[in-house]
């Protein structure tokens, strides 16, 4: 018989016998890191140019960051991605339109009602320039397949970017792909600090590293078929690299040295004047001899400043064009509670409050502090606890608060009815499992309170 346990070798031999390891045949079956499957997830299936479902860069980094700080469960991040899907194409039905062909939206397009188009118009990043008009439906493809093209642009900048920053020193960008597709959507990133060391650092390549890079760009260039900005791409840079292979690396002798004109010191005087001092200390400058650079390091300049060119071109951000909305979620505020729920703000509403939660016509109440005797125990002894302004509770007077509260009448009789007593306990064990309480060392019949009371 085989069993799968999803554990170390020594949790089992801390966890069993001596003698009960010895019988067992253990094979250990190594795994990733949950954070290689993470990148796999993200770079072969949101991170695509053929996507037809993109996230935002803030969406995107508050579900890294979730996946990263709190369990690494790749679970619960698929679960998110799911959800944001849901948000975007089942609450909106119009995103579904454009995510399809071109010839299929136009019958698409053509179904939608007057609230559906006026919802398109009023959308931000239209800017209200679209009105429901016979051009709304051309205006509409015409945008989209702008946005689409700005897309593919986009994606294929950021792994041209991706080739040539992963490696860097202190890599100021990040070393993955997620990590510059959350930057580069925010805004544009040839703006950003970390861009400008990362061009430092590029221009000081090695003739091998920058022949290295070159190549898994012209590789990369390759998928892209029938892109015309990779194409060109791949052209300029396959030139480029015989010219790097034939470069030199030394740097060019120069036999006669220009020495700047010195100024006298007679022409400091106080008598001449302002403009002709400043004229001749431009002719100066003019005169100075200028850094000789090498064969090679003159090419990698160049293609340095053409791949940066490129970057302002088609590194700008998608959600900066018009209908992005509709291929692009974004809305980090209508999910931020529903990935990462505030645990004890709803436990704490939920004990205030229970009509929230079980939608019950028994439990409603007009203020936080209203106790009602149909409400569930637990509820009632969480209210007489925040009643409680010490740290310790005497469990007798809360009992007889509780009964009060359940059973009126019980207060007139010493003895307590068994079963109000018992549901007193078993509500009581509760809060102390939620961690409200723990039996306290300072009286017997007391326990103490673990958290701040407060109510909302």
């Amino acid at each position: 018989m085989a069993i799968g346990i999803a554990t170390t070798k020594a949790n089992l031999h801390d966890g069993l016998s001596y003698n009960v390891v010895n019988t067992l045949s253990i094979k250990m079956l190594p795994s990733e890191p949950s954070v290689v499957f993470l990148n796999n997830i993200m770079d072969q299936v949101f991170l695509k140019q053929n996507c037809p479902f993109y996230l935002g860069g803030n969406v995107l980094h508050y579900i890294i960051d979730t996946f990263l700080y709190y369990n690494f469960s790749i679970k619960q991040c698929i679960e998110s991605l799911k959800f944001c899907l849901f948000k975007h194409f089942y609450l909106k039905p119009v995103n579904c339109v454009f995510v399809t062909q071109e010839t299929t939206q136009n019958a698409l397009f053509d179904m939608l009602d007057e609230q559906t188009l006026e919802e398109i118009t009023k959308l931000p990043s239209t800017n209200s320039k679209l009105k429901i008009d016979e051009h709304l439906k051309d205006n509409c493809i015409q945008l989209m397949i702008d946005l689409k093209s700005s897309i593919k642009d986009f994606h294929y900048g950021l792994r041209i970017l991706h080739i040539l920053v992963a490696d860097l020193p202190n890599t100021p960008l990040g070393s993955q792909l997620r990590e510059l597709y959350c930057s580069a959507m925010k805004s544009h990133i040839i703006n950003n600090d970390s861009y400008q060391k990362c061009l430092r650092l590029l221009t000081m390549l090695s003739k091998d590293d920058l022949l290295e890079k070159i190549n898994k760009i012209c590789n990369m260039s390759k998928e892209f078929q029938a892109h015309k900005r990779a194409m060109s791409t791949l052209e300029f840079l396959e030139s480029k690299i015989i010219i790097i292979k034939k470069s030199s690396l030394q740097k060019p002798i120069v036999e006669e040295e220009v020495k700047p004109m010195d100024l006298k010191p007679e022409e400091n005087k106080v008598h001449g004047s302002r403009a002709e001092f400043k004229r001749k200390l431009v002719d100066n400058l003019k005169h100075e001899v200028k850094p000789l650079v090498s064969d090679f390091e003159m090419e990698r300049s160049i293609i340095l400043d053409q791949i940066h060119r490129i970057f302002q071109t088609i590194l700008i951000p998608p959600t900066t064009m018009p209908l992005h909305e509709l291929l692009i979620f974004d809305d980090l505020n209508s999910i931020r509670s529903n990935i990462v729920g505030m645990d004890r703000n709803a436990l704490n509403t939920a004990l205030l409050n229970p009509q929230q939660y079980l939608g019950c016509n028994c439990c409603g109440i007009t203020s936080t502090d209203q106790l009602l005797s149909t409400m569930p125990d637990v509820c009632i002894l969480y209210k007489l606890y925040l009643e409680s302004t010490s740290d310790h509770i005497n469990v007798y007077d809360w009992l007889q608060s509780y009964i009060a509260v359940i059973s009126p009448s019980q207060n007139d009789h010493n003895d307590v009815d068994p079963e109000l007593q018992a549901r007193f306990y078993f509500a009581m064990s509760e809060l102390q499992y939620l961690g409200f309480i723990k039996s306290s060392k300072y009286k017997p019949d007391h326990v103490q309170s673990l958290t701040t009371k407060f109510s909302s």
